[in-house]
C-alpha cells in the first residue's frame, strides 16, 4: 500500500537493460523464470493496490521492455462511450475486479493473464480487437514460460471474451443454438467456461457501472448454468430466467387471460414488466405505448412462455415516470383496436431531431441477418439511429407482414439502437404455418420493411 518512488521505478528499468547488455527487452529472448512469473501474478493479485505501482513501472517504462506489445494500447482512448478508462488503465482495472472472483476459478493465474491481456488487440488499423489479440496474448503467455496448453487457453479467452455476454443479452437463450455457440467457444469445458464468466464479470466491471448490472448478471448466469446442464449431462431447462412473480403472473394470464403490468425501481431507471397472452402486434403495442409516456428504452428481453408474453423493459424514464396503472390502461385499450393512446408518440416523433452527426450515412439503418444464430428461428439484427418510435415501427411493420416476434433483444449504446430479432410466421400469409422459419425471399421482404422503418427522414416543411 505504499507508494513506489520514482527514483527505484527508473533502477528497476535500468536494471532491466542492463540484465541484456544494453539491448533491453524489446528483443526478448528465451523465457521468463518461474520465479519472475510468480512475482509478476503476485503483482497482478495485488487488488487495488496494483494501480498505483503499475502506473509508476508503466511510466519508468519498465512495462514496455516487460510486454513491447503494450505500446500499441499505452494510453489508447476507448470507441465505446461505456467506457470509463483508456485500454491499458482498463486492462489493469480488470485484473483488479478480478480478485474477488479468483476463489471461483481453477486456474486464478491464468484469470489474471487473461484479464491483463484480453484487450491487448485495442491498436491502430484493428477491426475485431479479439481475434487480433488472442495471437498476440499467445505469444506472450509462450514468452512468460507457460506451456503451450495453457497459452493456448490464454489465447482463447482473449479470442472469446465478448462471446458470453453478447449471448447473454442479444440471443435468445430458449434457443438451443445459443447454449451450443457458447460450448463450441469453451471447447466444451467446464473449467474453461468458468473462467469465461470471471472474465466477463471483472472486464464489465471494469468498463463501468452501465456494462454490469443485474439484469445482465442474471441473463449470463442463465446462460451460463444452462451450459453446465448440457456439460453434466442434465437435461437443459426451457425457457429464460423468470422471477418467482413473473411465474405468478404467467399462471394468470393462462387460466385468466389475464394482462398484468408491473413496475419496479432498477439500474438507476425503471423495469416495467408486460404479462399477457402472447398476440401479434403486442411487441409494436408496447414499445409504442412506452414512447408515448416518454419513456426511452434502454433495453428490453421479449419472451414468449407456452404461449404467454414475458417482456422486460427497461426505461430511463427522465422526468417522466411508468405507471403500471396507466400503462395496463393503454395496453388493453391498443389491444382492442384503439389506437388514441399513441396520439402522444406521434407528436413526439414529430418534433424529434438526430443529435449531431457530421457523416450524412449514419443515420442509414443497417439490417443484417444472423442465419447462424438460430436453427429454429430467422434472426436479425437492426442497427439504426435511436429515435423515440423505432422500435414501434419495426414492431408495426412486422405485425403488417404477418411475422410473430418470437424474441427480441434490444439495447441501446451511445444514441445507436442495436436490436436482435427472432422471427417467424405468424400462420396469416398464404402458404405458411404458424411458428415457421421465413423463407428466402420473405426474409428479402422483411430486411427490406425493416430498412424502411429504421430510416428517418426530416419532416416536411
Amino acid at each position: 500500500s505504499l507508494p513506489l518512488s520514482p527514483v527505484t521505478a527508473a533502477h528497476l528499468a535500468d536494471g532491466a537493460r542492463d540484465a541484456t547488455s544494453g539491448r533491453g527487452l524489446t528483443h526478448p529472448v528465451g523465457s521468463w523464470s518461474e520465479q519472475s512469473r510468480e512475482a509478476l501474478l503476485r503483482l497482478l493479485g495485488a487488488g487495488q493496490n496494483l494501480i498505483g505501482v503499475w502506473e509508476t513501472l508503466d511510466q519508468a517504462g519498465l512495462v514496455t521492455q516487460w510486454f513491447p506489445e503494450w505500446q500499441g494500447v499505452r494510453n489508447r482512448p476507448q470507441r465505446n462511450a461505456i467506457h470509463r478508462y483508456t485500454v491499458d488503465r482498463h486492462l489493469v482495472q480488470t485484473c483488479v475486479e478480478a480478485v474477488g472472483l479468483a476463489a471461483d476459478v481453477s486456474r486464478p493465474d491464468l484469470l489474471l493473464l487473461a484479464c491483463l491481456l484480453h484487450d491487448i488487440g485495442k491498436r491502430a488499423g484493428a477491426h475485431d480487437h479479439s481475434q487480433v489479440g488472442a495471437p498476440i496474448a499467445y505469444r506472450i503467455a509462450l514468452r512468460l514460460g507457460l506451456e503451450a496448453d495453457e497459452a493456448g487457453l490464454i489465447e482463447r479467452l482473449v479470442r472469446e471474451h465478448l462471446t458470453l455476454v453478447e449471448l447473454a443479452t442479444r440471443r435468445d437463450p430458449d434457443d438451443p443454438q445459443t447454449v451450443e455457440t457458447l460450448l463450441d467457444a469453451v471447447d466444451h469445458r467446464e473449467d474453461v467456461l468458468g473462467l469465461l464468466r470471471a472474465l466477463t464479470e471483472a472486464d464489465a466491471k471494469a468498463a463501468g457501472p452501465a456494462a454490469w448490472t443485474p439484469w445482465r448478471r442474471r441473463l449470463v448466469d442463465d446462460l451460463v448454468a444452462r451450459c453446465r446442464s448440457r456439460l453434466a449431462g442434465e437435461p437443459v431447462r426451457g425457457h429464460g430466467p423468470l422471477t418467482a412473480q413473473e411465474r405468478e403472473l404467467v399462471t394468470k394470464a393462462h387460466e385468466n387471460d389475464e394482462v398484468s403490468v408491473v413496475v419496479a425501481e432498477m439500474d438507476g431507471g425503471q423495469a416495467v414488466t408486460v404479462v399477457a397472452p402472447d398476440r401479434l402486434g403486442l411487441f409494436a403495442d408496447v414499445a409504442g405505448l412506452l414512447a408515448a409516456h416518454g419513456l426511452s428504452v434502454r433495453s428490453a428481453l421479449i419472451r414468449t412462455v407456452d404461449g404467454v408474453a414475458v417482456d422486460t423493459w427497461s426505461v430511463n424514464a427522465g422526468h417522466n415516470t411508468a405507471e403500471a396503472t396507466v400503462l395496463r390502461t393503454g395496453l388493453l385499450r391498443l389491444g382492442d383496436g384503439d389506437v388514441a393512446p399513441l396520439a402522444r408518440l406521434a407528436r413526439r416523433e414529430a418534433s424529434w431531431r438526430p443529435g449531431r452527426i457530421t457523416d450524412p450515412g449514419g443515420l442509414a439503418p443497417r439490417v443484417i441477418v444472423l442465419p447462424q444464430a438460430s436453427s429454429e428461428a430467422t434472426v436479425v439484427e437492426v442497427r439504426a439511429v435511436d429515435r423515440p418510435g423505432l422500435l414501434f415501427a419495426l414492431g408495426r411493420t412486422l405485425h403488417d407482414l404477418g411475422v410473430d416476434v418470437r424474441s427480441a433483444h434490444v439495447a441501446t449504446h451511445a444514441g445507436r439502437a442495436v436490436d436482435v430479432l427472432y422471427l417467424a410466421e405468424s400462420g396469416r400469409q398464404p402458404g405458411t404455418a404458424a411458428g415457421d422459419r421465413l423463407s428466402a425471399a420473405r426474409t428479402g421482404a422483411v430486411v427490406g420493411a425493416l430498412m424502411a422503418a429504421g430510416a428517418w427522414e426530416p419532416p416536411a416543411h
